[in-house]
């Protein structure tokens, strides 16, 4: 009686249990979305997958990584921003536009225009700097400084929770 249990039930609960650890240590992860710093993409108590697998030479301007932020921050969750720039990249904020390299960028992304201006700056090679898109309450980049490329822990794919926001993200 107990074999058949062991083999029937045990068994195959404990390497669904092994196979979900591996994945979300090395593959893919749920996030809760704690804060409106990226308001209007995600939203207050969103439910993202990250994507753990990528290699990081893979990232672009625009895709929206979790990392943890630098240590003078002192924060115990990771936070979630969009890349906005590249190592050797230099950005400014002017007049509530970003400008990237010296061009303007138009970003779709955001609701309101950032207040206040910031840089230049030029990113240091194996680092990002990132912003929220709600920009007027965000602490990113323009705050602490750049994100180290160690301390990326994948990039945001897709939104599961609410379902009537299921969707990829840009």
């Amino acid at each position: 009686m107990w074999m058949k249990i062991w083999k029937e039930w045990i068994m195959p609960l404990l390497v669904a249990l092994m196979i979900s650890l591996l994945m979300r240590g090395f593959v893919a992860e749920a996030r809760v979305i704690p804060s409106g710093s990226m308001i209007p993409t995600l939203q207050i108590s969103d439910r993202v997958i990250i994507n753990k697998v990528l290699a990081l030479t893979e990232l672009e301007r625009g895709d929206i990584v979790v990392f943890w932020p630098p240590d003078s921050v002192n924060q115990k969750y990771p936070f979630i921003k969009r890349i906005i720039g590249l190592p050797d990249d230099t950005i400014y904020l002017f007049g509530g536009d970003v400008y990237l390299n010296g061009e303007r960028q138009t970003e779709v992304y955001i609701n309101e225009a950032c207040w206040g201006d910031y840089g230049p700056v030029v990113v240091p090679d194996n680092k990002f700097f990132v912003l929220g898109d709600n920009r007027n309450d965000s602490m990113d980049s323009r705050s602490w400084g750049f994100v180290e490329q160690d301390k990326l822990l994948g990039k945001a794919e897709l939104i599961f929770w609410p379902l009537t926001r299921f969707g990829r993200l840009h």
